[in-house]
């Protein structure tokens, strides 16, 4: 059985009757005392809580949700002060289920313990209890760190994540549970038990079928308290600083009639990040203005699972080729190669996380392309060493036609093979960049290098 208890301070008339849920009224339910566990059928499995988020008690409401033998990360808490309208409520309740069920469990270093600092009207003689928030886990078998991928280190603003030995380092103490490396990452490689793909994907997607009129989402940060407005309906992230273009066009994708975010600024968030946020929102209205709106055909968590707005790019309504789309701050590139600079050393293709550049050496060096794939993270330009001579580039934005024609050849170089063995030896076009950085002192040593593999060179 669903219950649904509801804090019964300024609720009018009985409780609402909703479809397979029993819902009942609770004092002081934000106070989050006893008054939780004592309110619970003894029948119930599945549990949801509507309460002030202007007065909550988080960390007491979630003691009582584990004294009634509930995880409080698979509670659907619902936030009426972000219920714009009564008959917004249904949707909010909906959407708040989808989520909860979407949880799929928590490693024990995955729950943070973050201290209270808020104080309820009639809770402000009772020590705040610590809330608890789920938080980041590095999946090793995914991650791409043993490439040289550092992207979630480099991007995490309080230094909780550090690159060591082909392995990223996570320091739970240092972690602010921002949710930018979830983002960041372009292989799926963070695990955020509350904020993941399919928590959001289902939320969105209930609170979009269960509303009888159009809905529009606005995503605000996990401290943030946002008056309600009707019509739109508030999904909770661990900070808007961590949103992508992606993941507004999935929720435009998943029938959403507008989409939004709050700065953190004007929500009360305390993480910072409005410049961030400002670049996604202007790269999401360059998108939207040049091609259209995507078609709702996301499925699942695809919408919002790592590099998803490369994917969505492809799914847009308008077919026609707009041209080059210049953006600013988000995660769709191009790269071109300099065939006259470029030594064909493979180190773009090795580190590249997504593979969006690939090498192959049989008939020797080709470096190959795929702008669907390109998540514009920099990583090849960085590694490149003859970036000084123009060798590499990555400009950030896309072309509908361009990416239509899929994987392409970027650079091929043929590679000689050793007179002693047939093995290959070196692209052409490194051995004349060596036999150029020698000049005519090495011009015997460069005979050698030129004809054998680094194994016969000392027969």
């Amino acid at each position: 059985m669903t219950t649904l208890l509801i804090c019964a301070d300024g609720w009018d008339g009985p409780p609402p009757d909703l479809d397979g849920v029993d819902s009942v009224l609770v004092d002081e339910l934000c106070v989050g005392s006893r008054s939780v566990e004592a309110a619970i059928p003894e029948a119930t499995d599945e549990l949801a809580v509507a309460v002030h988020r202007r007065q909550v008690n988080l960390g007491a409401l979630q003691a009582g949700m584990r004294r009634a033998g509930f995880d409080p990360f698979a509670v659907a808490v619902v936030d009426l002060d972000a219920v714009g309208t009564p008959s917004e409520f249904p949707v909010a309740v909906a959407a708040g289920l989808a989520r909860a069920r979407a949880f799929r469990g928590a490693a024990p270093e995955q729950i943070k313990l973050l201290p209270s600092d808020r104080r309820t009207r009639r809770g402000f003689l009772s020590l705040g209890a610590p809330t608890y928030t789920g938080a980041p886990r590095i999946v090793p078998e995914v991650c791409a760190a043993d490439r040289g991928c550092d992207l979630c280190v480099t991007e995490c603003p309080a230094g909780a994540l550090s690159w060591s030995d082909g392995r990223v380092v996570y320091d739970p103490t240092s972690c602010v549970v921002c949710g930018i490396c979830l983002t960041t990452c372009p292989v799926g490689a963070v695990d955020h038990p509350t904020a993941s793909p399919a928590a959001i994907s289902e939320e969105i997607a209930a609170a979009v079928a269960a509303s009888e009129t159009t809905t529009a989402i606005r995503f605000r940060c996990r401290e943030a308290v946002v008056p309600a407005e009707p019509g739109w309906y508030q999904v909770e992230v661990p900070c808007t600083q961590m949103l992508t273009v992606g993941w507004f066009l999935a929720a435009r994708a998943l029938g959403a009639a507008d989409v939004d975010a709050v700065p953190c600024s004007r929500g009360g968030c305390t993480l910072g990040g409005d410049e961030r946020l400002a670049g996604t929102l202007a790269d999401l209205a360059t998108v939207v203005n040049a091609v259209g709106s995507p078609v709702a055909d996301v499925q699942a968590d695809d919408g919002f699972a790592a590099a998803a707005t490369t994917r969505l790019i492809e799914r847009f309504a308008d077919p026609a080729a707009p041209g080059w789309v210049e953006l600013s701050v988000s995660d769709v590139g191009s790269v071109t190669i300099d065939p006259d600079a470029c030594t064909a050393c493979e180190a773009c293709a090795t580190v590249c996380p997504p593979s969006a550049l690939l090498s192959t050496s049989d008939d020797g060096v080709r470096i190959t392309f795929d702008p669907r794939m390109c998540v514009a993270c920099g990583l090849c330009v960085r590694v490149c060493p003859e970036v000084d001579e123009g060798a590499i580039a990555l400009r950030r934005g896309f072309d509908l036609a361009d990416r239509r024609r899929g994987r392409r050849t970027l650079r091929h170089d043929p590679t000689p093979r050793c007179e002693l063995c047939g093995a290959p030896v070196a692209p052409a076009s490194m051995l004349a960049r060596i036999s150029e950085l020698l000049g005519p002192e090495g011009s015997a040593t460069m005979a050698l290098v030129g004809r054998r593999c680094i194994d016969c060179r000392g027969r």
